[in-house]
C-alpha cells in the first residue's frame, strides 16, 4: 500500500477503537501507544471488540461487478456467480446481525453505517473506481462481546467471539464466509487468529462453476509483537515477506516475491481461496493492486478489571492451653490462670457483628459442655454451658479496642494470653467440667478449640474424735492425797451429799461430787464421742464477671444503631431491645470512657445522646449493670463536618405476620442528610410476585428520615416471604431485611406505631423472592422525625410506582 493509506488506515482504526470501547489512545508513527494503569494479574473480559477492514483491496472498486465489500453475517446461496441485484442484496446484504455490524469512515474521520447504495463510495461520498486510483471504501468488520481472559502483566490473552461475516468481491460474484473468530496471544507476543470459513466455489474461468465448500477452520492472521494492555492492542497481521505455496500454473498463479509488497496471508487462508475463485486477491501474484493487498492492521479493545489480589496465605493457628490447678475438691473455690499460646490470626473471620471480617479471638470459659461441643463441628451453643458466667473473651487488640476491656483480655502480637477464671463445683452437672476455648464472633477456627478437663472428688472426713496426746487415765490423779477421815470439825457424810459439793482444804475449790475413793467413770477411747461438726463459714466469693452464663455471644447481636456518626448532642436510637423492655440502661463512650447516663427501653429502643468530647473515631457501648448489651464503633463528627450520610433497617428480620402489621413492619431510617432536602427510599423485592415501593421523605432538622416499610395484604402474610432490598435513589446507600417464618416476632420496625406518614398502603412496585404466591404489595408510613416528635397526623409525600 502507499505511504499515504498506510498512515492513514491506522488512524481510522484508532478512532473506531475509542468509539467501540471507550479507550483513551494516542497515536505513533509505529501504532498505538495505550495509557495503562498498572499492571496486574489475568482477569475475564466479557465486551471485547474485535475490529478489521482486512486490506485496501476489500474495499476496493472491482474490474467488473462494481467493488468489493464486506457484510455482516453469513451470505446465503445465490445460485451461482453473478453479481448481486440490489433485489437479491435484500437477502443477502447486511450490515448488522448479532454481535457483527460492518461500518466505514465519513468526511469527517467518524464512522458511518454503510448501505446497498454507499457501500462502494469513498469517505467523501466520491468514486473508488478505477481499482488502481487507490481510493478506497474504507468498510471493516466490527465483532463484539467477545469472552475470555487476558493478563496485561503476562502479555498473554485468550479471546473469542461468536458470529460471522462475509467477504464479497467482483459485486457478489465470488463470496465467502468466516464465523467465530479465537484469539490467542502468548507471552513472547507472538498470536493467531483462527475462524471457520465456509462459501461457494467459482472459477473466473468457467462462470459456470457454483459449488458449496465443506466449511474448514483456517489461520485468519498471525500476529508478531502483539502487546497486550489493560485497554486491549492493535497489531498490523504478518503479510509482507510471508512464503506460500501455490501450484504455479495452478488457477492462481505463482507468488511473486520482489517488489516492496510482496507476501501472502496464512497459506491454510490461500488454500480456502483457491477454491473460492479469490486466491490472487490475498498474495503477491504481480497485478497491478499488488500494493492493496497487505493486510491492514487490526485492533482489540476490553475493560479489564484487575481481579482482587490473593491474600497471603494466613497459616491457620494452633492454639495450646495450660491451667494452673486441673484437681479440685467439691466444697473448694479456687481462682486457676489459663494460659494460652499459639492463638495467632486466622483467615476464618466472623460474620456477624461487631467483628465482622475482624479477628475472632477466643472465648475461654470454665464450663460443662456436652460431648460434641465443637463449633468447627455443627455444635449449637446449647452445647455449651458456662458455669457461674466465669467466661473472659480473649482478644487481639484491634478487635479489643472494639469491644472494650470489660470482660475481655489481650492475646498479644505473638497469639499469647493469661486470664484468671473462678472455678467451684456447680449444683448440677451434665456435661464434662472443664476450661475449654473456642472462637468469638461466631467463626469457624479449629485450632482455637481446646478442652482441658478438671476433676473434682469428695473431700476427706473429718475424724469424729480427735485422736487424743497421750491416753487419759482411767481414775483420776489427785495431785495430794485426800483424807482418809473427815474433818475433825465436820464429819463427812458416807454417801456424797447430792445439792451441794463436798467441802475440800481449800475453801475456793469446790470437792468432788463423787466419792474420790470410787474411780471415775471412764470413756473408751476406742468409741467416738458424738461430735457436732464445725460450722463452715463461706470463703469469700469473687464476683462474677458479666460474661453470659451460656454461650456467649457478641454484644449487640439482634441490635442495631439507627447512626453510626454524628455532632456532639445528636441523638443515638438503639432498636431491637424487646429483651430489655422497660430496664434501664447505661450508655457510654470510649476511648477515654464518657458515661451517657441511663435512658429505660420503651418498645424495644432506648435512646442516648452524643456527648462533648473530641472527634474522631470511638466505640458507643450500652450496658445492662456491667454486662455489655451492644456495641459498635461510632464517629463523633466536628461542628462543621457534615454527617455521613448512612442507610439501616429495622428489624433485619421480621415474621410475615409482624411484616402485614403497619405498627410493626420494617423501619427504614437515612441519616447524615441535609435538613429540608428530600430523599426517595426505593424498596425492592428478589422475586417478582410482590409489588415493590419508592417513597419520598423529608429530612428533619436533624438530617434523618424514617419510614415504615409493611405489606398491605393481612389476610396471607405468607406472600411476604422472602428478601427485600433498600436504596436511597441517587446514592451508594443500601440496606436489606428478610421476611421468614422462623425470625424473631418481638422486633416491630416502626417505634412509633407508624402514627405519622402517608402510609396508604398502596403505593411501589417490585417483586418477591422465590415466592410461588400470588401477587401483593407493599405500602410504607414515613415521616421526618421532627414531625413526628411534634406530633404531625401527616406529610405530603411523592410516591411513585416502579415497574
Amino acid at each position: 500500500m502507499s505511504t499515504e493509506m498506510s498512515t492513514a488506515a491506522p488512524s481510522r482504526l484508532r478512532r473506531g477503537l475509542a468509539a467501540a470501547s471507550g479507550a483513551l489512545l494516542l497515536g505513533a508513527a509505529g501504532g498505538l501507544l495505550p495509557l495503562t494503569a498498572a499492571q496486574a494479574a489475568e482477569a475475564t473480559v466479557d465486551d471485547a471488540v474485535f475490529a478489521w477492514s482486512i486490506n485496501d483491496e476489500s474495499g476496493n472498486s472491482a474490474f467488473y461487478g462494481g467493488c468489493n465489500f464486506l457484510s455482516a453475517g453469513v451470505a446465503g446461496d445465490n445460485g451461482g456467480a453473478t453479481v448481486w441485484t440490489a433485489e437479491e442484496a435484500e437477502e443477502l446484504y447486511s450490515t448488522s446481525e448479532g454481535n457483527v455490524s460492518i461500518r466505514k469512515p465519513d468526511a469527517d474521520g467518524g464512522w458511518v453505517t454503510p448501505t446497498w447504495q454507499t457501500k462502494c463510495q469513498a469517505p467523501d461520498g466520491g468514486s473508488t473506481t478505477p481499482p488502481s486510483n487507490d481510493r478506497f471504501s474504507g468498510n471493516e468488520v466490527v465483532i463484539e462481546n467477545g469472552t475470555g481472559t487476558v493478563d496485561p502483566e503476562a502479555g498473554t490473552a485468550e479471546i473469542s467471539w461468536d458470529g460471522s461475516f462475509t467477504i464479497v468481491f467482483y459485486g457478489g460474484m465470488t463470496y465467502w464466509s468466516l464465523s467465530d473468530l479465537e484469539l490467542s496471544v502468548s507471552a513472547d507476543g507472538t498470536g493467531v487468529v483462527t475462524g471457520t470459513a465456509s462459501g461457494y466455489g467459482a472459477d473466473m474461468f468457467d462462470l459456470s462453476k457454483w459449488v458449496e465448500l465443506e466449511p474448514r477452520e483456517i489461520e485468519v492472521a498471525t500476529l508478531t509483537g502483539v502487546e497486550v494492555t489493560e485497554d486491549g492492542f492493535e497489531v498490523t497481521p504478518d503479510y509482507l515477506g510471508v512464503e506460500i505455496e501455490v501450484e504455479a500454473d495452478g488457477p492462481s498463479g505463482p507468488q511473486i516475491r520482489s517488489g516492496d509488497h510482496w507476501g501472502s496471508f496464512p497459506q491454510s487462508w490461500i488454500d480456502f481461496n483457491i477454491e473460492t475463485g479469490q486466491a490472487a486477491y490475498w498474495y503477491s501474484s504481480g497485478g497491478q493492486v499488488d500494493r492493496h493487498k497487505p493486510a491492514n492492521p487490526l485492533s482489540v479493545s476490553y475493560t479489564y478489571e484487575a481481579p482482587e489480589p490473593e491474600p497471603e496465605p494466613i497459616e491457620e493457628p494452633q492454639g495450646q492451653v495450660t491451667v494452673s490447678q486441673t484437681e479440685f475438691t467439691t466444697d473448694e473455690e479456687a481462682t486457676v490462670t489459663v494460659t494460652g499460646t499459639g492463638f495467632t490470626p486466622t483467615a476464618n473471620t466472623p460474620s456477624r457483628p461487631p467483628l465482622v471480617g475482624q479477628q475472632p479471638g477466643a472465648y475461654v470459659a470454665f464450663g460443662d459442655f456436652a460431648e460434641q461441643w465443637k463449633p468447627s463441628e455443627g455444635a449449637s451453643s446449647s452445647d455449651r454451658k458456662v458455669v457461674d458466667g466465669q467466661v473472659v473473651w480473649a482478644l487481639p487488640a484491634q478487635s479489643r479496642e472494639l469491644i472494650g476491656e470489660n470482660g475481655t483480655a489481650l492475646i498479644d502480637e505473638n497469639g499469647n494470653f493469661e486470664v484468671e477464671l473462678t472455678v467451684s463445683y456447680p449444683d448440677e452437672v451434665t456435661g464434662n467440667l472443664g476450661i475449654y476455648t473456642y472462637p468469638g464472633g461466631g467463626a469457624a477456627v479449629p485450632g482455637y478449640e481446646t478442652y482441658t478437663p478438671l476433676t473434682f472428688t469428695e473431700p476427706e472426713p473429718e475424724p469424729t474424735t480427735p485422736a487424743p496426746t497421750e491416753p487419759e487415765p482411767t481414775t483420776p490423779v489427785p495431785t495430794e492425797p485426800e483424807p482418809t477421815t473427815p474433818a475433825p470439825t465436820e464429819p463427812e457424810p458416807t454417801t456424797p451429799a447430792p445439792t451441794e459439793p463436798e467441802p475440800t482444804t481449800d475453801p475456793t475449790e469446790p470437792a468432788p461430787t463423787t466419792d474420790p475413793t470410787e474411780p471415775e467413770p471412764t470413756t473408751d477411747p476406742t468409741e467416738p464421742e458424738p461430735t457436732t461438726p464445725a460450722p463452715t463459714e463461706p470463703e469469700p466469693t469473687t464476683p462474677a464477671p458479666t460474661e453470659p452464663t451460656t454461650d456467649p455471644t457478641e454484644p449487640g447481636t439482634g441490635i442495631q444503631v439507627d447512626v453510626t456518626s454524628g455532632h456532639p448532642g445528636d441523638p443515638i436510637t438503639v432498636t431491637g431491645l424487646e429483651e430489655y423492655e422497660g430496664d434501664e440502661l447505661r450508655g457510654q463512650f470510649n476511648s477515654d470512657p464518657v458515661d451517657l447516663g441511663t435512658a429505660t427501653v420503651d418498645e424495644g429502643a432506648v435512646t442516648f445522646t452524643v456527648p462533648e468530647i473530641d472527634a474522631g473515631e470511638h466505640t458507643f457501648t450500652v450496658f445492662q449493670g456491667e454486662t455489655v448489651v451492644f456495641s459498635t464503633p461510632f464517629e463523633v463528627l466536628a461542628d462543621d463536618a457534615p454527617a455521613e450520610p448512612a442507610l439501616s433497617v429495622a428489624p433485619e428480620r421480621v415474621t410475615p405476620e409482624a411484616f402485614v402489621d403497619p405498627e410493626q413492619g420494617v423501619r427504614a431510617t437515612a441519616s447524615g442528610f441535609t435538613a429540608g432536602e428530600s430523599v426517595t427510599f426505593v424498596v425492592t423485592p428478589e422475586g417478582e410476585n410482590v409489588t415493590g415501593l419508592e417513597e419520598t421523605v423529608q429530612v428533619d432538622q436533624d438530617g434523618t428520615a424514617q419510614f415504615v416499610i409493611y405489606g398491605t395484604n393481612p389476610a396471607d402474610p405468607s406472600v411476604y416471604v422472602g428478601q427485600y432490598s433498600v436504596t436511597i435513589d441517587g446514592t451508594d446507600l443500601s440496606a436489606s431485611f428478610e421476611v421468614a417464618d422462623d425470625a424473631d416476632p418481638g422486633q416491630p420496625g416502626s417505634g412509633d406505631g407508624g402514627g405519622s406518614g402517608s402510609g396508604d398502603g398502596g403505593s411501589g412496585s417490585g417483586g418477591g423472592s422465590s415466592l410461588p404466591r400470588t401477587g401483593a404489595e407493599l405500602a410504607g408510613l414515613g415521616a421526618g422525625l421532627a414531625l413526628i416528635a411534634a406530633g404531625a397526623a401527616a406529610i405530603a409525600m411523592t410516591r411513585r410506582r416502579t415497574a
